[in-house]
This record gives structure tokens, C-alpha cells and sequence, in this order.
């Protein structure tokens, strides 16, 4: 077959035109034009100062018309009188677009610029118009008109009318309160570095709590139990050891919280230590500290709950025994001291009863 220049010129034309028509984007499909705001917009917003930037960027109108659909209504709500101003712009940056808007409200403060970037400014025009659409008001929520009249039951002419369909009640939140209880408890106790040997303590309790929180307010006696002087007293030639029973009487506020079983606690206490050697003596104190334990219900109303808690006197107390005493010449002699234990323990166990 003869080959013919002039043919292959048309083929090669035809094959051309027919990528190039393939290869050519099509053209965006423009948005519809905002509608205008009445004059009495409820939803006013601010005055908008736009610059387009890149031709492949959104021309001003079609940048309105993606506010408006953000405005999830379909109107221009962007008023040239508004006294604040909204200004956007766009910019060609390297591999793609960048969008910013800055808002000045009606005294002249600013917000900070929002900016947003993108490679396809048509997409990015979206974005840079939600933002936007933040600045107008939300529309007003919808009031239920007042409830017509009932119409007649039933009338000859017309007929039977059914009664109007009755408005919406909004439910009413319920009323906020506070679940408050109140507890009695009483516990059995061993303390621990505050006298020589091992005390037994007893206590009630009583206190108001929440569903974590709570405040009790306990009464304590740490019984008699034996100690011993063993300080010499400074200044003293000779000092010999002193027997005496140590006791306590103290209040303690216990703020508390609880989470399942466990429960945690800071302690404060504030009471009379008590010694009893020969005469009695009465010296005060106070101590704070921390206490863990555990609570576990077994009834309606009742649980058992067992702790261990440590207290820290900041200035602990003493008293020193100083004999012969003048009073007394055949008493033997002791010039000794005695200082309480700057941490001492407590552990115990008890019952509560809580009632609502």
C-alpha cells in the first residue's frame, strides 16, 4: 500500500487534538449566587474585605456564595455597615495556595489570624469560608407560638374539627443536689513510738460524705500504758530512770476520699498528752500526718474498715522529773526527762453505720 504524506498529517492532527481535548480540565462548576439579607437580618455579620491573590483562587463573588452555605442557610449574611470586618486573602506559596483570615470586631481588637494552605485553592476557598462563617451569629432558636383557641367540637356546617395539636414541652432539667450522708463509726486501735510499749486506743467518729468525698471529726483516747524516763535532765550530776504511765485525749479532723474499697486520708490532731508518775501532768500537742486504709460494706447501712496511719509533731512535748524533791527528802532522786516521738503510728480496725 502507497503511503500518503498528506493522510498521516491528518492522523497525526486528529490523534493530537483529540489528547488534547482529553487532557483539558474541565471547568469548575460555579456555585449559585448568595441571596441578599433582608434589612433587618437577625443574623448580621461582619464587613468583608477580599482579596482574590492567584487567578486560580475563588473570584469574591463565588467566595460569598461558599460563606453562605457555610451559614447553613444560603444567604449573604456579610453587610458592608457592619461596624466589625473580616478580611481575607490568598497568597501563592511554594507547592500550593495559602488562606488567611483576620477578624477585627467593632473597638478594634483583633484575633489572632487563621490561616489555612492547601495545593488546590478552589478546596481551600471551602475551608478559608468555614472560618468565615464562624463570625455570623447563630440563627435564633425556634419559639413555639402561643397555643390557638380550641376549635368547636363539632358543628353542623363544617363538620367535626379536631382540637389543634398541642405546643412541645421542653423538659425541664432535673434540680441539682448534692448526695450527701451522714456516718457514725467507732474503732479499736494499737499505737505505735508513742509510748515504750504497745497502747491500746479507742474512738468514735462522726462524719458527712459524699460519693468520694467526706470530713469526719473523731474523739481518741490513747489508754495508760507504760513509759519510761531515761533523759538526763541538762545541767543534772546524777539522773536515775523514771517510771510513769502515758496517756492521750485528742481531736482529730480526718478529711477523706474514697475510691471502691480504699480510702485515703489526712489527719489532724490536736489534744492533752498525760503523764502520771507520782502527780499528774498535762502537756499539749498536736501532730499531723496521713492515713490509708480500706472500707468494705457488708449490710444495707454498715461496713468494716481497718487503717494505718503515721503523725509528725512539728514541736513535741516533754517534762522532765527532777528529784529529790524538797518536799519529799526520802523520795528517791531522779533528775531524768522524757520528749515524745517526733512520728508515732497508729492501726486499726472498726465498724461504720451510714445513714441518708
Amino acid at each position: 500500500m502507497r503511503w500518503c504524506p498528506i493522510t498521516a498529517s491528518l492522523r497525526v492532527l486528529a490523534v493530537s487534538f483529540a489528547v488534547l481535548m482529553a487532557t483539558k480540565p474541565a471547568r469548575a462548576q460555579q456555585l449559585p449566587p448568595a441571596q441578599p439579607a433582608p434589612d433587618d437580618d437577625p443574623r448580621r455579620g461582619p464587613r468583608l474585605e477580599y482579596k482574590r491573590g492567584p487567578a486560580e483562587c475563588l473570584p469574591e463573588e463565588e467566595f460569598r456564595s461558599e460563606v453562605a452555605i457555610a451559614a447553613h442557610d444560603g444567604i449573604d449574611h456579610l453587610h458592608a455597615s457592619s461596624p466589625d470586618v473580616v478580611r481575607v486573602w490568598f497568597e501563592k506559596i511554594r507547592g500550593g495556595f495559602r488562606g488567611t483570615v483576620e477578624y477585627t470586631d467593632k473597638t478594634g481588637a483583633k484575633d489572632p489570624p487563621q490561616i489555612h494552605t492547601s495545593d488546590h485553592c478552589r478546596l481551600l476557598a471551602r475551608w478559608v469560608a468555614s472560618t468565615v462563617g464562624e463570625t455570623i451569629p447563630r440563627p435564633l432558636a425556634p419559639t413555639c407560638p402561643p397555643c390557638p383557641a380550641p376549635a368547636c367540637p363539632a358543628c353542623r356546617v363544617c363538620g367535626t374539627s379536631q382540637p389543634p395539636p398541642p405546643c412541645p414541652v421542653l423538659p425541664t432539667p432535673p434540680p441539682w443536689r448534692m448526695d450527701l450522708s451522714v456516718g457514725l463509726s467507732t474503732y479499736v486501735a494499737m499505737s505505735a513510738f508513742f509510748s515504750s510499749n504497745v497502747g491500746p486506743v479507742v474512738a468514735v467518729a462522726g462524719e458527712v460524705r459524699g460519693e468520694v468525698f467526706g470530713v469526719a471529726a473523731e474523739f481518741r483516747i490513747v489508754l495508760p500504758s507504760r513509759t519510761y524516763a531515761l533523759e538526763p535532765v541538762p545541767g543534772a550530776t546524777s539522773s536515775y530512770p523514771q517510771e510513769f504511765d502515758l496517756s492521750q485525749l485528742s481531736a482529730l479532723l480526718v478529711p477523706c476520699a474514697r475510691y471502691k474499697y480504699f480510702v485515703g486520708c489526712a489527719v489532724a490532731q490536736f489534744g492533752s498528752i498525760l503523764t502520771q508518775n507520782r502527780r499528774l501532768a498535762t502537756l499539749l500537742s498536736y501532730s499531723f500526718g496521713p492515713r490509708l486504709g480500706f472500707e468494705v460494706p457488708f449490710a444495707e447501712r454498715f461496713a468494716a474498715f481497718g487503717f494505718g496511719e503515721v503523725l509528725f509533731a512539728p514541736d513535741p512535748a516533754g517534762i522532765d522529773f527532777i528529784y529529790p524533791d524538797p518536799e519529799n527528802p526520802g523520795v528517791p532522786p531522779a533528775n531524768t526527762g522524757w520528749t515524745q516521738s517526733v512520728a508515732s503510728g497508729f492501726f486499726g480496725v472498726g465498724v461504720s453505720v451510714k445513714f441518708r
